[in-house]
């Protein structure tokens, strides 16, 4: 995502470059702590509607921004309806984030992993001993692979890349490079013990 300067540096802890970062997490960091021109240029830049969005489900569900930030956009865009904590005292201690589902977590990463091997989910199980069909209910989540599974997933992409990374750069070379074994030379019998 291409940010102005000022506005990047609210986003300093994420990669800023990413093309996949979210527009919410930077309207989230900006409504924390950005100026009123900045908040002008997410208004512009993403459009009221996200903007609001990101205010809305953080001011009726779990929270993140400051308790003075939730009530400056409840007075803003929702003038009738004070923040749950001011009507109701046993709000305040609502859940502040998004309850963590390591079952989600985990089909995330397997998808990520078939996404990133650029292979098909077929050819992608077939080099990790399933089937496409198994394979098919872990990317969705419907059944959580062993931990094995995961990281033997993750250790196929990385080879994948890795080997991908060297065909490309032999060929950049000119050709390929013998493999390491016909560089050494012959290793000489061992030689009998004399008694």
């Amino acid at each position: 995502m291409n940010l102005p300067p000022d506005i990047a540096e609210f986003a300093w802890n994420y990669d800023t470059d990413d093309p996949d970062l979210s527009p919410d997490t930077v309207i989230m960091a900006i409504l924390r702590i950005g100026t009123w021109g900045q908040i002008e240029w997410a208004f512009s830049a993403f459009g009221r509607d996200a903007v609001v969005g990101v205010i809305e489900r953080d001011y009726f569900g779990p929270r993140s921004l400051p308790l003075s930030v939730r009530r400056l956009w409840g007075v803003v865009f929702w003038p009738d309806s004070p923040p749950p904590e001011d009507l109701d005292p046993q709000e305040r201690w609502r859940p502040t984030r998004e309850a963590f589902d390591p079952a989600v977590e985990v089909a995330q990463r397997v998808a990520a992993a078939v996404a990133a091997s650029g292979l098909t989910q077929a050819e992608f199980a077939s080099l990790l001993g399933t089937s496409q069909p198994r394979l098919s209910s872990y990317v969705t989540g419907k059944v959580v692979p062993l931990s094995t599974f995961l990281v033997a997933a993750e250790h196929l992409v990385q080879s994948h890349q890795n080997s991908a990374y060297e065909r490309s750069s032999s060929e950049a070379r000119g050709g390929p490079e013998p493999p390491p074994e016909a560089a050494r030379p012959p290793v000489p019998a061992a030689s009998p013990r004399h008694a």
